[in-house]
């Protein structure tokens, strides 16, 4: 139980300080940026081997509605043309059935 209130007493005392909201914000936005970057650098898989078809969205996804309506009008085209695209890689063998 004392451990409990000396905890809240540190506590108190460093909210009155006069930096502690700089502290905290600082500590806050620190966490936030290595949970952003952990998701963006780490957990997410590597796509870049995944051939692309189609138009691109732009710097920052600017055009990205002018991509969705195009592809919902073409996109059997896009997706044919990407498959008539896409050179098969060497070290990937398929089975052929007989």
């Amino acid at each position: 139980m004392a451990t409990t209130i000396d905890f809240s007493a540190q506590l108190q005392a460093f909210l009155a300080r006069d930096d502690a909201t700089r502290i905290l914000s600082t500590a806050g936005l620190t966490v936030a940026f290595l949970v952003w970057a952990y998701y963006q650098f780490i957990a997410t898989p590597d796509l870049s081997f995944v051939p692309r078809a189609g138009k691109a969205p732009g710097m920052f996804g600017l055009g990205l509605n002018d991509v969705k309506r195009d592809f919902a009008k073409n996109g059997t085209k896009i997706i044919t043309e990407g498959y008539q695209n896409v050179r098969p890689r060497k070290d990937l063998r398929i089975a052929q059935l007989e």
